[in-house]
């Protein structure tokens, strides 16, 4: 019988079954071990005499037990790790079918949801909840759980061990839930998993005597108020102007969201946003209204104004908040964010959508700049801002050199020849927030820098971000 048909014989039995499959390895190891205990003695015997010569027949069985033993090897490291996984499944040995599921994972599968579930439900049912609430933060950490299917895993593991940290970690972390809330969505079942059962009290000495009521006073007697647990409804219409009234915007919001009348809480979060463009938490309350209440369009101008105002950063987040809106339907900003675009592009998307005010429409919104009467008339006599600034750069006095050049930047933006002294003094000084001060400025004067200097302030901001990214690196 040659190393062919001993691989034909055994995968023949693996296909009748993996448990036959496991008897039939364990026996060929066996012999193996058997026939090499056999060898011994007879080697020991020869001792240091020189081996007999063998005949010229029986020289080819060399290579073919190499051979035998090499296929059986190979047969042996053929059966894969789930294979295994199912044959310890069905012995019941759920901690060997963890740990050899979890190599499998780490090894090769690092990224299937099936696998992942699998080990989590084993880990469930060991009662390892340290290892199963690792198993749903990678779940997770990797968009292959929605908020639902991790707070429902996460009450299963709260079931067992209340008291688990990890667990309590990640719902607070992952979820926003704290005690009181997974409390009470636990419900009844919170009793019997925080409080043990009681222990049978040690029977008390006969000469001690029992406590009466006037020595320990009246019992207390606890009186539940509410029973059991339920999402707040809607608030009334009477109970809306009471907290519109008393309570600040973000309050106000707070408390909508969670009463789920996402009808009435975005008006509030719009106006929150109108005051503080740049506040992201408040964006992304938005953005989970528009997603609950499936306004597409609503979402893409939420998530463009998102992308304005995060700049170039938070690029995992931007990708699944885009996913999001890819769920609900196509859109063609949706598909135009999906391409991560710059910030001119990110303008140009948003005057072609719709969601950026014109540069007209900017400029009529104008403030009104104050007019300070000055010593002197304005006549050719006015000092050039460069010269005063390097006069002022002469005796060290920075500041008044940067605020000369803002104050003449401020009053003609078009001159070009302002920029690059005032950009050279804010890298020296590391002063990036002055410069987006200035900015703002000009933008709420309805005035831009000329178009032959955009290159240049593009790349100052670059440099100046990398400094910094390099910093906190360091």
């Amino acid at each position: 019988m040659n190393a062919a048909s001993w691989s034909d014989l055994v995968f023949a039995h693996a296909r009748a079954g993996w448990l036959t499959l496991a008897a039939l390895t364990g026996g060929l190891a066996a012999w193996l071990a058997m026939l090499s205990r056999l060898r011994r003695p007879a080697a020991r015997a020869c001792g240091p005499a020189a081996p007999p010569v063998r005949p010229a027949a029986e020289a080819p069985q060399a290579p073919l037990a190499a051979g035998l033993a090499e296929t059986l090897n190979y047969e042996v490291d053929a059966v894969d790790a789930l294979t295994e996984v199912e044959v310890f499944v069905e012995f019941g040995q759920l901690e060997n079918a963890a740990q050899a599921l979890r190599a499998y994972v780490e090894q090769y599968a690092s990224h299937s949801r099936k696998h992942l579930q699998r080990l989590a439900e084993l880990y469930l049912q060991l009662g390892q909840i340290h290892d199963y609430a690792d198993t749903l933060a990678s779940l997770h950490d990797q968009a292959l759980l929605d908020r639902a299917q991790l707070e429902e895993a996460v009450l299963q593991g709260l079931r067992q061990d209340f008291n688990n940290l990890d667990l309590r970690l990640l719902a607070e972390q992952r979820l926003g839930l704290g005690m009181l809330e997974l409390a009470n969505l636990l419900g009844d079942a919170i009793e019997t998993i925080v409080l043990p059962p009681a222990a049978d009290a040690p029977p008390e000495s006969a000469s001690a005597p029992a406590p009466t009521l006037a020595s320990r006073g009246a019992p207390l007697t606890l009186a539940a108020l509410v029973e059991g647990s339920r999402p707040l409804d809607a608030l009334s219409r009477i109970e809306r102007e009471v907290v519109s009234s008393l309570l600040p915007s973000e309050r106000q919001a707070r408390i909508l969201l969670s009463c789920r009348d996402f009808r009435h809480a975005l008006p509030v979060l719009e106006g929150i946003l109108q005051l503080r463009p740049g506040s992201l938490s408040h964006r992304l309350d938005a953005l989970y209204v528009h997603y609950q209440q499936r306004d597409l369009d609503g979402y893409c101008r939420t998530l463009w104004h998102f992308h304005v105002a995060l700049g170039p950063y938070g690029a995992r987040l931007k990708e699944q908040l885009v996913h999001a809106g890819l769920v609900m339907g196509s859109h063609p900003v949706l598909k135009q964010l999906a391409g991560r675009p710059d910030r001119p592009e990110l303008e140009r998307i948003g005057r072609q959508a719709g969601y950026a005010p014109p540069a007209a429409v900017r400029a009529a919104k104008t403030r009104l700049r104050l007019v300070e009467p000055t010593a002197t008339a304005a006549t050719d006599d006015q000092p050039d801002p460069l010269r005063e600034a390097e006069r002022y750069l002469e005796y060290g006095q920075t500041d008044q050199a940067c605020k000369t050049l803002e104050l003449a930047i401020l009053a003609s933006p078009e001159d070009a020849t302002l920029y690059p002294l005032l950009l050279e003094l804010y890298e020296k000084q590391d002063d990036l927030p002055r410069f987006t001060w200035l900015l703002r400025r000009m933008e709420e004067d309805g005035r831009q820098p000329p178009g032959e200097i955009t290159l240049t302030l593009s790349a100052f901001v670059q440099s100046m971000q990398g400094r910094r990214h390099r910093g906190l690196a360091a």
